[in-house]
């Protein structure tokens, strides 16, 4: 079943070069729930005595097993699109659309995004002129980069 993807890319020096790689991905089908310390989900000191029949919950409660998870994890989206993307279970088909995030203005953040159309107003334009006060790394993960 196709399915959207936000890949983050953003320019690293690598080699003496610059090169794109992969920061953040988010999507549907991601796992994206990190360790809430006020959500009490344990493992009983005694469960090895009974098999660990409790990990049974983990299994029967899906959205809360980053619960049961030592405190200060957090989900790590990209090493589960990786397994992915390794296992076969997603495969590769085209780009939609792409967004530029330029940051070079303090305080803002700029969004171009490739609009083709007939006439002079078409190619790679200023889409959103945004005010920003977080890092940007926190300002992605608060905006939609793409529509369903």
């Amino acid at each position: 079943m196709p399915a959207l993807i936000q890949l983050v890319l953003k320019q690293e020096s690598i080699n003496n070069g610059i090169a794109w790689v992969i920061s953040d991905v988010t999507a549907d089908f991601l796992y994206t729930k990190d360790y809430n310390a006020s959500i009490l989900k344990f493992i009983p000191p005694t469960s090895n005595e009974v098999n660990y029949i409790h990990l049974k919950n983990i299994f029967d409660n899906r959205d809360s097993m980053s619960g049961y998870a030592y405190p200060g994890y957090t989900c790590n989206r990209l090493s589960i699109f990786f397994q992915l993307i390794h296992s076969g279970d997603i495969q590769y088909k085209n780009v939609k659309s792409l967004v530029y995030l330029i940051s070079d203005i303090p305080g803002y953040v700029v969004h171009v995004s490739e609009y083709n159309r007939e006439g002079e107003n078409s190619g790679w334009l200023i889409e959103n002129i945004a005010r920003n006060n977080k890092p940007m790394k926190d300002y992605i993960k608060s905006v939609v980069l793409f529509v369903n």
